[in-house]
């Protein structure tokens, strides 16, 4: 590992980091080439031993930095309770206590990954029919 490498959130040694990343349609082409992916969400996980206490002390640190969130509790998974901070641009934060471990997850505008989707799957189909279309092969 690195020294310039993150390997704790607030004090809170991370567990895991899940980034995910999508490819960019330029010119009517998918460019898979990885330094030019776009990364719409990361999530921290982290293990405190007193999860309650690192849950409240996160919360409080994220909401001196972007203000009051909107606390929930997520019925639908594990019954876990949640916090998110929305920006304006439709980008959040969402702080989650999960029955063994915190998640922190920053993620880009719905709006935005929606739209680079359909270019994607747009260029899928482009492609798609391309490569189909008067091809008798096999047939």
């Amino acid at each position: 590992m690195h020294s310039d490498e993150i390997t704790d959130i607030a004090g809170y040694s991370l567990s895991v980091v899940y980034m995910y990343y999508m490819y960019t349609v330029e010119n009517d082409s998918i460019i898979t080439d990885n330094d030019q992916v776009k990364l719409y969400q990361a999530e921290y996980l982290l293990s405190p031993t007193e999860l309650n206490t690192a849950y409240d002390e996160l919360k409080e640190k994220l909401s001196l930095l972007y203000g009051n969130g909107i606390e929930d509790t997520d019925k639908s998974y594990l019954h876990k309770i949640r916090t998110t901070w929305t920006a304006d641009d439709g980008t959040y934060i969402q702080l989650q206590k999960e029955s063994s471990h915190i998640r922190i997850v920053y993620n880009a505008k719905k709006e935005l990954v929606d739209s680079w989707n359909l270019e994607i799957e747009e260029e899928y189909k482009r492609q798609e029919k391309e490569n189909t279309e008067g091809n008798f092969n096999g047939l």
